[in-house]
């Protein structure tokens, strides 16, 4: 066994554990469209990876769930635990590269106590990542929470939201900055991401 630290992205009431792996090492792009890696070289990561499709296949060719056998130690807590003292009227919730995994986990818990009445702070989330490959990482995560919060009215837009003039949703704010990209390439996935959003 090898111990290795991990953060949930998951928040208290989620009928799942989330975590968010990246996947490290160096990758070959087969004829068929799939991304895979020597054998012989193959990071841990791309092993695990390995190991939830084999057990997703079997999860479906059999019907039933197939488990994973793993050993978990924690909770340890979270840089984030004041975030929900009542004591502090706004929440600036902060993420760095991977880091993002356990902010998005607290951005979660918030749109979780927001439905429920029970949080009435204003929230800054702010993300800070190197690369377009680092923003890949949640970006779809993003945007499914984002929806989610509208439809069940945890965010409420307002008829003078203006998406050109304002970063604040309702309660929430978001902001991410990419330090490292070619802005070009940036743009380029924006327009992407918004046309497939579009769809």
């Amino acid at each position: 066994w090898v111990w290795h630290p991990f953060s949930l992205a998951s928040a208290s009431n989620d009928p799942t554990i989330q975590l968010l792996i990246g996947i490290q090492g160096q990758w070959e792009l087969k004829k068929n469209g799939e991304w895979v890696q020597d054998p012989k070289s193959a990071t841990w990561t791309y092993k695990l990876l390995q190991k939830f499709k084999e057990s997703a296949a079997l999860s479906l060719r059999n019907r039933q769930p197939h488990p994973i056998r793993c050993l978990l130690r924690g909770p340890y807590g979270s840089p984030f635990q004041k975030c929900f003292d009542p004591r502090f009227p706004a929440v600036i919730i902060i993420g760095a590269g991977t880091g993002l995994t356990s902010a998005l986990s607290v951005l979660k818990e918030t749109i979780q106590l927001r439905n429920e009445g029970k949080m009435k702070k204003h929230v800054w989330f702010v993300w800070s990542c190197r690369r377009i490959d680092d923003l890949l990482m949640c970006w779809r995560e993003m945007h499914k929470l984002l929806f989610e919060a509208t439809k069940s009215g945890a965010i409420d837009f307002g008829d003078d939201f203006n998406p050109m003039t304002s970063v604040l949703l309702d309660w929430l704010s978001i902001t991410i900055y990419v330090t490292q990209a070619d802005k070009d390439q940036l743009l380029q996935f924006l327009d992407n991401s918004m046309a497939d959003k579009d769809q």
